[in-house]
């Protein structure tokens, strides 16, 4: 009986100091990260944001670590931009690539002498496609003023082996086969994480 009475006492003071459903300290939702590519471009404002599972076509980045036969390894990361395109005329594709071989924080002047799409280099360039199917490609002129690539970020995340990046871009690129063709990017800004 006095067992009976102590359980019935210890239960009841439970029912009026448990805690109500509110209380429960609920488990923080992860925040999507949204990345985003923001420019001026021919003239054209052109502003991006996506995420890992929206969009993610549209907008990406690459980290790659490069082994250099010592043990040691040199970070390199690709950016992949597809451009909006203009309506009024007959360009079906506009893709815009960069790429820091060696990447760190600081600023990039690439002047065109590493060759558009090399494995193991620092370039940029923008790629059209029109609807007769021919390719023209913009990318920096040796004899001319260096495209400029900042790099303001370069973090990786606690438990991640995906670092952020994040930069500036400026700078004119021409038609490797019509130097009298150019392209001007200006207050370009980035962020990128997949």
């Amino acid at each position: 009986m006095k067992n009976s009475l102590l359980l019935s006492t210890v239960l009841t003071a439970l029912l009026f100091t448990a805690c109500k459903k509110d209380d429960i300290a609920k488990k923080p939702q992860k925040e999507e990260y949204i990345q985003f590519f923001d420019a001026q471009i021919g003239g054209q404002q052109v502003a991006i944001r996506n995420s890992i599972d929206k969009n993610r076509s549209v907008f990406q980045g690459q980290w790659t670590g490069v082994g250099n036969g010592k043990g040691e390894t040199v970070d390199m990361y690709t950016v992949n931009v597809q451009l909006p395109n203009d309506k009024a005329t007959d360009l079906i594709e506009t893709r815009l690539r960069f790429q820091i071989f060696d990447i760190e924080p600081k600023a990039y002047q690439i002047s065109g002498q590493v060759k558009y799409y090399e494995t193991f280099g620092t370039y940029i360039g923008l790629s059209k496609k029109l609807d007769n199917g021919s390719w023209s490609l913009y990318v920096p002129q040796v004899n001319k003023k260096p495209f400029e690539v900042g790099i303001t970020k370069y973090q990786f995340v606690y438990g991640s082996g995906v670092p952020i990046v994040g930069g500036t871009l400026n700078g004119t690129l021409y038609n490797e086969k019509n130097l009298q063709d150019s392209i001007v990017i200006k207050n370009g800004k980035f962020e990128v994480r997949y």
